[in-house]
């Protein structure tokens, strides 16, 4: 389904979650997402075009212009895209040939970036399932795990500004020293 991008992905990966151990399913899930948003990816530089510079023009050309700033930590910058909820995934996959984005950053943004939520869904579905097996009782260990994961997606989503920050700010200071 990700090559056409619904929002089922969600519900299947919670599904996936509740199915299969956690590693499978992060791994089913993970894959899934990295090549489904590939193949949506090369769709929309095939034929896409038109349609999406037509409805998200404005939103188009924020985009274009972040990633022109951006064109040196294009692969941080995937990852920034993933792990923020600044845009919506289905947006990124349809926009990010239309604004320069590479297809190899690309895939490997989406296929690194989402593991977090894509964690956090399987992991929804994984209580899900335990929840229903033990007669809906929820204990401290479920509320302390939710509260980590909470914590870990929070801070690492900002691991990829620090990156960007960092070697910004390097080059920056490389270029007051040769002044």
């Amino acid at each position: 389904l990700k090559p056409f991008p619904p929002p089922a992905t969600f519900s299947l990966s919670i599904l996936a979650g509740a199915l299969f151990p956690l590693p499978v399913a992060q791994l089913l899930t993970g894959l899934g997402e990295g090549f489904g948003s590939s193949l949506c990816y090369l769709q929309s530089r095939a034929i896409a075009g038109p349609l999406v510079e037509h409805f998200f023009s404005g939103k188009l050309e924020m985009l274009r212009a972040r990633a022109a700033q951006e064109r040196e930590h294009m692969l941080l910058f995937n990852f920034f895209l993933r792990l923020t909820p600044f845009m919506p995934n289905w947006f990124i996959n349809i926009a990010s040939p239309l604004v320069g984005v590479p297809l190899p950053p690309f895939f490997v943004g989406s296929l690194v970036g989402t593991q977090l939520s894509l964690l956090f869904l399987s992991l929804t579905g994984a209580t899900l399932r335990d929840v229903g097996e033990s007669g809906f009782e929820l204990g401290a260990d479920f509320r302390r795990k939710g509260l980590l994961l909470g914590l870990t997606m929070g801070v690492l989503q900002c691991v990829p500004l620090l990156f960007i920050w960092l070697s910004k700010r390097a080059k920056q200071h490389r270029g007051l020293k040769e002044d």
